[in-house]
């Protein structure tokens, strides 16, 4: 029983010192083979852009960019940058940050624009390479949103949605019912669902609307910098509805109104008609029946406040048989 308990144990040490051994051998050839790598040289790697010569690159102002120049050499080759001959690192205004082979632009500006050179060196050559540089600044889209609309039962509806500072944009509709509700047009919501237009995109056209067509009705607009959306609601009410309101109009409307965008109805005559009909839509006559309201109490104010300041002149100052004012206690 010794003997076996003396012979395990010796097995065991022989298979600690064998492992030993083999570690030791593993770490001498990688010691060997590191070396005894033949010094080389910085080349540019394969697939790299310096090495494909790719040096034109067009950057969006905001976004982030990253120049990179990497490369394989023996020793280890270090990297510096520089914009048209100056080091990246003595230039106070420029926003990078350098990782390996790397030069980080977390935020692009239009002053960031020049020619960016990185070298790369160790003790046998060097390499260089010149990326230039140019930021195009993004145009935010202007949209002329579409009006709200109110229609009956039957008739046509029209929405209109114009970006007036690129035409090219891509303009798509977007419509969500929204359950019928005559005080606010709030209720439970369906999916929304992409319309199709004419030939013109900025015109959304709906004949003879139904109640299944009242809801929020959203015009996309973009490009391939910017992305803008407005909403517009139509409100669909029988005949007879439209009818008893019209008979509470008063029966004289003196309306001063103009329509919104006329100068630009003028240049862009495509658009005339469409904005016209849209506008009466979104701005009725009823905008000139407060405006008489306010002139009206406004003068009824001002009268109001002149007698009262006559009043209380008469209770405070009376008149003495020498023609003067003398003022009395209230």
């Amino acid at each position: 029983m010794n003997m076996s308990i003396t012979t395990r144990i010796g097995l065991a040490l022989l298979i600690c010192l064998l492992c030993l051994s083999l570690a030791n051998c593993d770490r001498n050839r990688r010691s060997r083979r590191k070396n005894s790598k033949t010094p080389k040289a910085p080349v540019w790697k394969r697939n790299s852009k310096p090495r494909k010569g790719e040096s034109s690159i067009n950057a969006l102002e905001g976004k982030s960019l990253t120049l990179v120049c990497p490369a394989n050499g023996h020793p280890k080759p270090t990297i510096s940058w520089s914009r048209d001959g100056r080091g990246v690192k003595s230039i106070s205004n420029l926003k990078v940050k350098q990782q390996k082979f790397n030069l980080i632009f977390p935020s692009v500006r239009s002053r960031d624009a020049g020619n960016y050179t990185c070298l790369v060196a160790n003790d046998l050559g060097s390499l260089n390479f010149t990326y230039v540089v140019d930021v195009t600044k993004v145009k935010m889209l202007k949209v002329i949103p579409p009006q709200n609309v109110t229609k009956s039962v039957g008739e046509s509806a029209t929405f209109i949605c114009r970006v007036p500072n690129d035409p090219s944009a891509k303009i798509q509709w977007l419509f969500k019912k929204v359950s019928r509700d005559t005080n606010s047009m709030r209720g439970t919501t369906q999916d929304a669902v992409f319309l199709q237009t004419g030939a013109n995109p900025e015109v959304l056209h709906i004949q003879n609307v139904t109640y299944n067509d009242e809801g929020k009705y959203t015009c996309l607009a973009g490009n391939s910098h910017d992305m803008r959306y407005e909403n517009a609601w139509l409100k669909v009410v029988s005949a007879t509805d439209r009818k008893d309101f019209m008979k509470t109009m008063p029966p004289l409307i003196v309306s001063t109104w103009r329509a919104p965008y006329e100068h630009d109805r003028r240049e862009n005559g495509r658009h005339a008609n469409e904005s016209h009909s849209q506008s009466k839509e979104a701005y009725p006559a009823l905008v000139s029946i407060w405006t008489i309201y306010i002139i009206v109490g406004s003068v009824s104010g001002g009268v109001l406040l002149i007698g009262l300041i006559t009043i209380i002149v008469a209770v405070c100052c009376q008149k003495e048989t020498s023609g003067t004012y003398k003022s009395t206690n209230v």
